[in-house]
């Protein structure tokens, strides 16, 4: 049995159909987190710059965490 390997990466692949499918589709979108080259969205982003959001890495430093907003008081309920 011999193994054939794909001449092109899966990233490309990917790159390549999702391009296609923005062709056919004009209401799909490529969303992604600092992540166009690992995911393959140079074509899209080449050919539809508008519809390829990047929206970045949110860092520790820029995360609110629950625990670091101030507590809220409550006014005690007094019963009649």
């Amino acid at each position: 049995m011999s193994v054939t390997y794909d001449k092109i990466s899966t990233r490309d692949a990917f790159g390549i159909a999702l391009e296609e499918a923005a062709d056919l589709y004009p209401n799909l979108f490529a969303v992604g987190a600092d992540t166009t080259k690992s995911m393959g969205y140079k074509p899209m982003l080449a050919k539809h710059p508008d519809r390829v959001i990047i929206n970045g890495i949110a860092d520790h430093g820029h995360v609110r965490r629950r625990h670091d907003r101030p507590r809220r008081r409550c006014r005690r309920r007094t019963w009649p």
